[in-house]
């Protein structure tokens, strides 16, 4: 796991104010609804700006249990190579880790590949390919006109 990056710890939530509970800092406020709105507008917007507010308090939460769940794919993945998750369900999950800056993204192994049938060039990647049918097909353009 990286190194936290954002304020640790509990996380209150004073109506549309997320506040650390162990130093008091304030993380975020929640714009209250626009002063021009009115009646059941102003209400919805109300509404919406309390659960987001409830949506930005969960957030540490929701982080740890994603890399408690990470660590145990991890952990079974090692133990008897048969992950608890599926691949696309731990896709979005490190995806998600990714986003927040608690995991590093997956570099490259090489910063240009290519296909060595037709020298294409494929841009970065873990390797290149042999043959024309294993990557997206190039489109040709013909230019027709005056002159040409």
């Amino acid at each position: 796991m990286e190194k936290i990056k954002h304020t640790p710890g509990r996380w209150i939530r004073d109506h549309l104010t997320i506040i650390a509970e162990a130093n008091g800092h304030v993380i975020a406020r929640v714009g209250d609804a626009h002063h021009m709105l009115r009646g059941s507008e102003k209400r919805e917007m109300q509404r919406e700006c309390i659960e987001n507010a409830k949506v930005m308090h969960a957030a540490s939460d929701m982080l740890m249990v994603l890399e408690l769940i990470a660590a145990e794919d991890d952990a079974a993945r090692n133990r008897n190579r048969k992950p608890l998750l599926t691949s696309a369900v731990r896709m979005t999950l490190d995806a998600a880790l990714i986003k927040a800056g608690r995991k590093a993204a997956p570099q490259p192994r090489f910063a240009s590949t290519s296909c060595s049938s037709c020298g294409t060039d494929l841009g970065p990647g873990n390797a290149g390919v042999s043959s024309c049918a294993d990557h997206a097909p190039v489109k040709c353009v013909r230019i027709c006109g005056e002159g040409l």
